[in-house]
């Protein structure tokens, strides 16, 4: 925590949760009051919507800062977005947050395709941001993997098990083209004051030829055959 000396700044209480219908606002607050009894007014809370007024009434939480989430897009959905934003935060008034803009997405299972925006649209989106005062935080900046059952699911189809999300670093670690160019605007900001340092390079690969793949068990039946958790409370992960 940043009062102990470390980097963390923010906590966040509960993320999208405007997206489900329950609107649960007893487990909400009880989300809040359970961080505040952990770290009192040494934090900000803070609360992730999608950029739709239904999605943050539900989501927003009182006393709590609300942010929006989207991706790249076009100016006048970036200002009707931090519009909404203002609507919940008090008299208008505070921080302009986009803490998920995404530079690319996921993958479900069976998907043939996923429409990915381009180096040029992160870029143009993320500097028509930063120009007018509001914060950017890159979900995902760094691709990842999700391993066992973790990898979850959206309505349609789980998420496949790689969380590469085509993100400017990939889940290799390898530097992609939507990198370099964030890179290269924020090198070019006169203000900034932290330029980046070098590039390294990626990581030489290796073919490793065929992986000869045996029947293990069905997909289908470990997962009824597991006791379902059960807990009053939310649980730690």
């Amino acid at each position: 925590m940043r009062h102990n000396g470390g980097p963390v700044l923010m906590l966040q209480v509960e993320n999208e949760y405007g997206s489900y219908k329950a609107c649960d606002r007893d487990y909400t607050k009880w989300l809040r009051d359970r961080l505040l009894y952990y770290v009192g007014n040494e934090s900000v809370l803070y609360t992730t919507d999608g950029n739709s007024l239904s999605m943050l009434k539900c989501g927003s939480i009182p006393y709590t800062l609300t942010t929006v989430d989207f991706g790249p897009t076009s100016d006048e959905s970036i200002n009707n977005s931090f519009i909404l934003q203002r609507k919940f935060l008090p008299n208008g008034h505070g921080p302009l947050v986009n803490s998920e803009f995404y530079p690319g997405w996921l993958v479900l299972w069976g998907q043939k395709e996923a429409k990915l925006p381009s180096p040029d649209e992160i870029v143009k989106s993320a500097k028509y941001m930063y120009n007018m005062g509001a914060n950017i935080n890159f979900y995902m900046i760094h691709g990842g993997t999700n391993f066992g059952f973790w990898s979850g699911a959206e309505e349609k189809a789980p998420c496949i098990t790689s969380y590469d999300y085509f993100a400017p670093i990939s889940e290799a670690g390898d530097v992609t083209p939507k990198y370099l160019a964030i890179r290269t605007w924020i090198k070019s900001l006169p203000d900034w004051r932290m330029p980046p340092l070098d590039v390294p390079s990626n990581n030489p690969k290796k073919a490793f030829g065929v992986v000869e793949m045996k029947p293990v068990d069905s997909l289908s039946r470990p997962p009824n055959e597991q006791n379902c958790i059960t807990s009053a409370s939310p649980m730690s992960f």
